[in-house]
């Protein structure tokens, strides 16, 4: 039996291969400004139920996924942390091994500004690798100066057939002067 293994661990298509990727935010907005700052933004409607919480879809590894290989085993625990903190956990059954695991992240955890989400995965050998980090921007309260403009055709004559057929842009704008 040949004891010298044809695998390099150390190449970029094994790394490639068992890299866990960021945790998947449904409705994360991108892009931020500016855009090295964070991946994305949550907003506050993204946090659902009682207590506030962000759902956080982790995918079961989908580069081991395509090579036919199992991408979770029975019993591996995937937590989640927030900047560091673990805020949940769930334990993958058996039958489960190729599905998506749901995570929250309670809205309490999060600091206004940017904010760190990254899971761990244990393995039942004890084995755990972390995912890559997922930066989100978060602001607690709604920015106070904002101002709507509203082309001054409409706000003289309304939305009427003509300007509807050319379309109209309204935009909503920070003010820097402070209250107008």
């Amino acid at each position: 039996m040949d004891s010298q293994s044809a695998i390099d661990i150390q190449s970029d298509e094994l790394i490639e291969t068992l890299k866990l990727f960021p945790a998947f935010i449904p409705g994360l907005v991108t892009p931020v400004e500016p855009s090295d700052l964070a991946h994305g933004g949550v907003g506050r409607h993204l946090f659902v139920g009682e207590p506030k919480r962000l759902p956080c879809v982790v995918d079961p590894w989908s580069a081991l996924q395509r090579r036919k290989a199992q991408p979770m085993a029975a019993f591996d625990t995937v937590k989640l942390y927030v900047n560091r903190t673990f805020v949940d956990s769930s334990t993958v059954l058996e039958g489960d091994e190729s599905k998506r695991v749901l995570l929250f992240a309670r809205q309490g955890s999060f600091v206004d500004g940017v904010n760190e989400i990254q899971y761990e995965v244990e393995r039942l050998s004890g084995n755990t690798e972390s995912s890559d980090i997922l930066r989100v921007l978060y602001h607690q309260r709604p920015h106070a100066n904002l101002e709507l403009v509203i082309p001054p055709e409409v706000i003289a004559k309304g939305v009427t057939p003509e300007l509807a057929a050319q379309g109209n842009q309204v935009r909503v704008q920070i003010c820097t002067g402070g209250a107008s």
